[in-house]
């Protein structure tokens, strides 16, 4: 049994946090270690991405970075190899406690930033844009990503408003559906659905909601999408075996009309720049014939 559901949402959970900087933060740092991919993600999208001297082992955007020491994952941390790489800074997030902790012993400095929302996004850009002096390299990120979700809200603006269930991990290769996590109304993705004119199924007070089968059923989606991180790698399962697990579920639009769809890409869950990729994958997929492209 494969469990994708894990791996997202270890991500997934170190985003929820807010702008913070911690002891003092050095005058354009010049050696900087993130402790996520979005924050990763967030320093390129500042304009620093030649600045970074460590990463974690889930860090694989910008191809740039390939060659940069690995300091663990997002929960087990070499601080000693963090500490070897001297760095200027370290960019964390909220959830990261037992590290902030640890690098206040050792007396590294780190700033803590947000990418829960797009809101954050954008303003965790500009805080790292102004810590690291790269201000215009910032703001051009964001005014490329306001364009293109401009866009894609006027394509979308009178669409009908279609039902669509997020699933953001589940149990893998059980040959049915267990233990599906779906987005809820405070998330990013929520945010994706109103910003195309959909409507999110799932409008409980959980951030994100497991549901059983009949909670699906009772829901009744018109779209399904199934994110599983890097699907080639993390499962060895192809795309369509992905989408026969929704089979079961006959009785719902999604799955009568065959629109279960499954993206796979390493960007999917990952709360930073590249949110914008997965705007347009799903704004394609719920809304196919408004764009010029065919969504197979």
């Amino acid at each position: 049994m494969k469990h994708a559901a894990l791996f997202f949402l270890f991500g997934l959970l170190l985003s929820a946090c807010s702008p913070d900087v911690q002891k003092t933060i050095p005058k354009n740092p010049q050696r900087i270690v993130s402790l996520a991919p979005s924050i990763t993600e967030c320093i390129h999208g500042a304009g620093a991405t030649d600045r970074l001297v460590g990463v974690t082992r889930y860090c694989d955007y910008p191809g740039s970075i390939s060659g940069l020491p690995r300091i663990g994952g997002m929960t087990d941390t070499n601080f000693e190899a963090v500490y070897k790489l001297k760095p200027d800074l370290i960019i964390v997030q909220e959830e990261h406690n037992a590290s902030a902790e640890r690098l206040d012993s050792l007396g590294i400095p780190y700033l803590i930033i947000n990418t829960s929302t797009i809101p954050d996004i954008f303003e965790s850009l500009r805080l790292l844009g102004g810590v690291f002096q790269t201000e215009a390299a910032a703001e051009a990120t964001i005014r490329r990503l306001e364009r293109r979700m401009a866009e894609i809200a006027e394509i979308t603006k009178d669409a009908p408003k279609r039902k669509v269930l997020i699933s953001v991990g589940r149990n893998m290769g059980t040959g049915g559906l267990s233990d599906v996590y779906v987005a809820g109304r405070t998330t990013l993705y929520n945010e994706m659905l109103e910003l195309i004119g959909a409507e999110n199924v799932y409008s409980g007070n959980l951030k994100y909601a497991r549901l059983s089968s009949e909670g699906i059923l009772r829901l009744e989606p018109d779209v399904v999408i199934d994110l599983i991180p890097d699907l080639e790698k993390s499962v060895k399962m192809s795309a369509r075996q992905v989408q026969s697990e929704w089979d079961d579920l006959v009785a719902i639009p999604a799955v009568q009309n065959g629109e279960v769809y499954v993206f796979g890409d390493d960007y999917v869950c990952v709360p930073g720049p590249r949110f914008i990729l997965v705007l347009d994958d799903i704004a394609r997929v719920v809304h196919p014939g408004l764009f010029a492209e065919v969504v197979e």
